[in-house]
């Protein structure tokens, strides 16, 4: 069986597209869908509520509702916790999204083909098209195996910065996740945090031993204004990205030390660069951040590092792309 988990909070604008995407699923009957109510203050839950009871398919629809809004995070925690007891595969859908109709159908073949993948990563069509976002377009990673049979070679392809373009795709939604692999890691995500997801990953590179992937476009992820990535929250994710850093240094896998380092650096230097274009008052209290961090972690921060905070503000953003190039040579 596979457990579809559906977060669902203030989307009465794109809820009936995304359910009508579980619905259309071709070839698979064994199918929960767990819709989380987030405490939405919008229609969204009264839409998918109709369109649940209108339902007479052969997906097995449950509501599952929250007392007090408490985030993605939460929402996501509370699905996969509510999934059934016979649920062999989590996949999580983000309520403003869809999925193609052979999508859960492609996603089972590959895991059928590789019957010891712990997790299938399926592959991503933005809309609108931005160039910005090819690190989900597994077509585009040219050199990433599509089966990866080693905990260390995972962690490769996930930390290791000279793979930067064929790094695996940090999203945690299209990906089936084995429930028991879940369950038996222990592995949720940590509430509170945007770029959530982040954190997840860096969990599951510790226990994954196998995992797939697929050039089939099995979902549409759509950049809505509204998310975080191009709303006007920079200040708000800058210094999540911060935690974040500081957390996973906190936590670093001994074997894999070096190329986490690396890569936890390397986003660093993006959270610096988006706090250049914020304000100046704002850069120099991330400067401090990171400073910190590194310090906290009994770290020495890389060389290119050390010398890009000592320029001034404009000269800081022009040099950024220089630095994160040296960051990865």
């Amino acid at each position: 069986m596979v457990s579809i988990v559906i977060p669902v909070y203030n989307v009465e604008q794109y809820i009936l597209r995304c359910l009508r995407s579980v619905v259309k699923q071709e070839s698979v009957r064994d199918i929960e869908c767990i819709i989380v109510d987030d405490c939405s203050t919008d229609n969204s839950m009264q839409l998918a509520m109709d369109f649940v009871s209108n339902y007479t398919g052969d997906i097995r629809f449950h509501i599952v509702r929250h007392k007090t809004n408490k985030g993605l995070s939460a929402a996501r925690n509370t699905g996969t916790r509510f999934a059934s007891t016979s649920s062999d595969w989590i996949y999580y859908l983000d309520s403003d999204d869809e999925i193609k109709a052979d999508c859960i159908h492609t996603l089972l073949m590959t895991a059928a083909r590789y019957p010891q993948a712990e997790m299938i990563c399926g592959n991503t069509l933005t809309l609108p098209n931005i160039n910005a976002d090819h690190w989900r377009d597994i077509t585009l990673k040219k050199n990433l195996p599509l089966y990866i049979e080693s905990n260390e070679t995972a962690n490769e392809y996930y930390f290791d910065v000279t793979h930067i373009h064929d790094w695996l795709p940090v999203n945690a939604w299209n990906k089936l996740i084995s429930t028991k692999f879940l369950r038996d890691n222990n592995i949720s995500f940590c509430e509170g945090l945007i770029h959530e997801d982040e954190l997840w990953m860096f969990d599951i590179m510790k226990y994954i031993n196998c995992l797939a992937s697929t050039t089939e476009r099995t979902y549409v992820h759509y950049q809505t204004e509204g998310s975080i990535t191009r709303s006007g929250q920079e200040r708000r994710s800058c210094k999540h990205r911060i935690a974040i850093a500081q957390w996973e240094l906190a936590h670093l896998t001994p074997e894999y030390s070096s190329i986490q380092k690396e890569k936890i650096f390397f986003q660093l230097a993006d959270v610096y660069e988006r706090a250049l274009a914020v304000s100046y008052d704002f850069h120099k209290e991330i400067k401090a951040d990171i400073k910190r961090l590194a310090n906290g972690a009994h770290l020495k921060l890389p060389r290119a590092f050390r010398r890009w905070f000592i320029l001034p503000p404009k000269t800081a953003r022009v040099v950024a792309p220089l630095i994160r190039k040296i960051l990865i040579s």
